[in-house]
């Protein structure tokens, strides 16, 4: 299948629109915006969305013909430079991605939101009543506790064929168990590393806790750009050991612009990075961050990661020696 896009976790993009604003820690150092920007469309909750004309609309068309043709439906992320439930969007803009999305049955519409919480009454009525189309995958993206606490069950309650989450870019830990209503009550036995990926509150046992494998498709990744903010890998690995549990397809996308350093995990001494460039590299603590003194970990450095900031084709997208490149069946 012949593909537009670099993205690992599909073959096309489509943007009904471009433009958005900024809702998420997720959305900081956003990489559509610098794209936008070159380009001259603004970005923010005032910006003008930019529109297209039907040669750009008639490419979802062409490739569902060539899905169909070769017997192999296509994958299709919409929307790269946008969100699909961003309630800026111009008059009939969405009611038009809709039926769209109906004439293409061979696409596989992958509509990845930061707004789940919107996109109950954005949708035709029909799709709530009656189900969503088969060929829409409904995904929400979750870069902390916070997001996940938040809109997983939202993402859930939508009568979708699929559901999947986007962990990306993952910036903490996130325990599938924690119970909203013990949140910070220091309750729960979450934050652990454990080889399972569960963690379970100690008070109510996690009764009616969503769970990464309730979700169809589990992606992971982390930030990309210069000032992207590294990822430690036992958040990842935790993630992908409940999904392995389940039976969950997991994709992991990409390290982002930093790599962890091979030696795993890092040494009582600052060991040296030889893939690192002249910019510096730093050392993850459970958190995100830990500044050593003098280059010298602590006693009890269980959990303290080295990494590198080598960029994001170089950090590459291996994840304890392996890719992993799984999917739902389509």
């Amino acid at each position: 299948m012949t593909a537009n896009t670099e993205i690992s976790w599909t073959n096309h993009t489509f943007n009904p629109v471009w433009g958005c604003d900024k809702v998420s820690p997720g959305c900081q150092h956003c990489y559509a915006e610098g794209i936008a920007r070159r380009f001259g469309t603004a970005w923010g909750p005032d910006a003008v969305r930019r529109e297209f004309g039907d040669d750009h609309w008639g490419k979802p068309v062409d490739w569902n013909k060539a899905a169909e043709k070769v017997g192999v439906p296509a994958l299709v992320f919409c929307a790269s430079m946008a969100d699909v439930f961003d309630k800026n969007w111009p008059a009939g803009v969405r009611e038009r991605l809709w039926a769209l999305i109906e004439a293409t049955p061979w696409l596989r519409w992958q509509l990845l939101t930061k707004r789940i919480g919107n996109a109950s009454r954005m949708v035709p009525e029909r799709w709530m009543r009656e189900g969503f189309p088969a060929n829409v995958w409904m995904g929400a993206s979750f870069v902390n506790q916070e997001e996940w606490n938040r809109d997983a069950d939202k993402l859930l309650a939508l009568p979708a064929k699929l559901h999947f989450g986007s962990f990306e870019p993952l910036l903490g830990w996130i325990d599938p168990m924690e119970c909203p209503d013990c949140e910070g009550s220091g309750e729960t036995s979450g934050h652990y590393f454990s080889d399972t990926g569960l963690a379970t509150c100690e008070r109510c046992s996690g009764r009616g806790v969503r769970q990464y494998f309730d979700l169809g498709w589990v992606i992971v990744g982390g930030e990309s750009g210069r000032q992207a903010r590294p990822m430690h890998p036992d958040w990842a690995r935790d993630i992908r050991a409940a999904c392995i549990k389940a039976g969950t397809p997991f994709h992991f996308k990409q390290w982002g612009h930093w790599l962890p350093h091979p030696e795993w995990p890092a040494h009582p001494h600052l060991p040296s990075v030889p893939v690192a460039p002249k910019r510096g590299w730093m050392v993850l603590d459970q958190s995100g961050r830990l500044d050593v003194p003098d280059g010298y970990f602590p006693e009890e450095h269980l959990g303290l990661y080295a990494v590198a900031p080598v960029g994001k084709e170089a950090a590459g997208r291996q994840l304890d020696g392996r890719e992993w490149n799984e999917f739902p069946n389509p």
